[in-house]
């Protein structure tokens, strides 16, 4: 069991993989339902930011490594231009 405030790092802990971004990539119809080819401007998907709560599912252990799941939506995010 991790304590409250425990600092928690992949090496200590495992790596945790966001099940939304699981099939993303630098094109098309990313785990958050957006295009990127609609994205204009300086829009663009963002990371995980801030101190989201997110449930973990796991300890799996996968070649000896203990690797957790969860699932938290990217957001999108730029500057509007002038028309």
């Amino acid at each position: 069991m991790v304590s409250a405030g425990a600092s928690r790092t992949s090496d200590t802990h495992g790596v945790a993989l966001n099940l939304s971004e699981a099939n993303n990539s630098t094109t098309g119809v990313q785990g958050n339902g957006v295009d990127t080819a609609n994205l204009v401007g300086s829009f663009e998907i963002k990371e995980i930011r801030g101190n989201p709560v997110v449930q973990l599912h796991g300890p799996f252990r996968v070649n000896d490594v203990d690797r957790w799941w969860f699932s938290a939506v990217n957001a999108v995010d730029g500057v509007c231009v002038a028309s």
